[in-house]
C-alpha cells in the first residue's frame, strides 16, 4: 500500500444519510493527504439508490471544490473506488451512472480517465440531467418520454414519473434511482411503467 492510500472498509446500509456520514470521512482522508481512497464494500448492504446519488453527488462536488480551492490536493490526484460490491449493490450504482466492472465502482475516476472526458461532457459521464414534466418531449435529443435513447455508452432512459434520465445498458426492469418508480425497457427501446 502506498503511502497516500486508505482502505476503509464500510458496513450496512447505503442511504442518504450514511453517504453522508461517509463523505465526511473521505473529506478528512482527503485533508489528511489521502489521495486513492478505497473502500471496501463487502458488507455494504442494502445499498439504496439514494443513497448512491448523494454519494455520487458529494464526490463530484469534493472533485469540483478541490479544482476551486488554492489549498489541498489537485483534483486530478484523487481516486475513489469502492471494491467486493454485490451483484445488488454493483446493479444500484450502475443504476444510479456510475462505471462498475467487476464488481468495482469508480466513483473519483484517477486523472488519467478524467483527462479522457471532455469539460463539457462530464455532466453526461456521470448522468447528470435536467427534469421536466411527464409526457414532455426531450429537447436534447426530439424523443417523447416512454421512448429510450441508443447512446454510446448505453441506453438513456426517462422515467415516466419524474424524468430523471438514467442510463441503462440493456432491456428489462430498473428502477429509477431518484422516486425508486419501477419500469420495463423493451428491446425496441420502449419504455413502460412496472
Amino acid at each position: 500500500m502506498k503511502k497516500d492510500q486508505y482502505i476503509l472498509a464500510i458496513s450496512g446500509i447505503l442511504d442518504a444519510e450514511s453517504a453522508d456520514l461517509l463523505l465526511r470521512e473521505i473529506g478528512t482522508l482527503v485533508r489528511t493527504g489521502y489521495h486513492e481512497i478505497t473502500l471496501n464494500g463487502r458488507d455494504l448492504a442494502p445499498v439504496l439508490p439514494d443513497g448512491v446519488l448523494a454519494l455520487r453527488r458529494g464526490i463530484l462536488d469534493l472533485l469540483a471544490h478541490l479544482e476551486s480551492s488554492a489549498s489541498g490536493p489537485e483534483p486530478d490526484a484523487l481516486r475513489i473506488d469502492c471494491v467486493e460490491l454485490s451483484e445488488h449493490a454493483s446493479a444500484q450504482f450502475l443504476l444510479s451512472a456510475v462505471p462498475v466492472a467487476n464488481r468495482r465502482a469508480v466513483l473519483a475516476p484517477p486523472a488519467e480517465a478524467r483527462e479522457t472526458i471532455a469539460a463539457e461532457n462530464l455532466e453526461e459521464y456521470f448522468g447528470e440531467t435536467s427534469a421536466g414534466a411527464p409526457g414532455d418531449t426531450d429537447a436534447a435529443n426530439h424523443r417523447p418520454s416512454g421512448v429510450a435513447a441508443l447512446g454510446a455508452e448505453g441506453w438513456l432512459v426517462d422515467c415516466l414519473n419524474c424524468r430523471h434520465t438514467s442510463r441503462v445498458r440493456a432491456p428489462g426492469e430498473y428502477a429509477c434511482p431518484v422516486c425508486g418508480s419501477a419500469f420495463r425497457m423493451n428491446p425496441a427501446g420502449d419504455v413502460v411503467a412496472v
